[in-house]
């Protein structure tokens, strides 16, 4: 799958949700009542980190997006411009500190050798992990699962990754499942492009 095939899945998804919510919409009686009050908007909080794959962070962005009615936070340890993989800088919206609480999803997603150094940040890690206990969903694609796993958040759960770190997830209390997209109770974990 790579991330296009998670992106069409989740796209998918989305796109049903909002069909579903359009169909409600004009099944909804006419008679002089005052239309619903609109829900409180999804909180989506989506972690970037310096070296980070700006095609993860943009594609699943974009699809989240699709949903309606979504409040999207790019965070980081601090406000300061972020330097992707591929030298674009991307402006947190909040810091860890000021990310909302609780989150409907949380996301990450992968970095390559970038990755190794969010693992071993603990005040990164104690985010998540603190964050992932009052969360809806937790998700991650390609390397960003080992990050979710190094935040003990794959502990018990089945998930994948990219096929070229996946098999370090059993040494985060996780069962791999060589799959492209892994679904675990509320984690879901996405692996990248090539290999098996």
């Amino acid at each position: 799958m790579a991330r296009r095939e998670f992106s069409q899945q989740l796209c998918g998804a989305a796109f049903s949700a909002a069909f579903a919510n359009v169909a409600q919409q004009q099944t909804h009686d006419t008679s002089g009542q005052q239309p619903p009050k609109p829900e409180k908007p999804q909180e989506i909080a989506i972690l970037i980190y310096p070296g980070m794959t700006a095609l993860d962070l943009v594609g699943p962005e974009q699809v989240f997006g699709y949903l309606g009615n979504v409040h999207i936070e790019l965070f980081a340890k601090t406000k300061d411009l972020v330097r992707s993989d591929t030298v674009i800088t991307i402006q947190p919206s909040k810091s860890s500190a000021d990310c909302a609480d609780p989150v409907d999803i949380l996301f990450v997603g992968g970095g390559a050798d970038f990755t190794v150094a969010v693992m071993k940040d603990t005040e990164t890690l104690d985010f998540l992990s603190r964050k992932a206990k009052t969360t809806k969903l937790v998700t991650s694609v390609c390397t960003g699962s080992t990050i979710l796993g190094a935040a003990g958040l794959l502990r018990g759960y089945t998930a994948t990754s990219h096929w070229s770190v996946r098999d370090f997830l059993p040494l985060f209390g996780a069962e791999l499942v060589v799959n492209r997209v892994v679904e675990d109770r509320n984690r879901i974990t996405s692996g990248g492009h090539g290999g098996n």
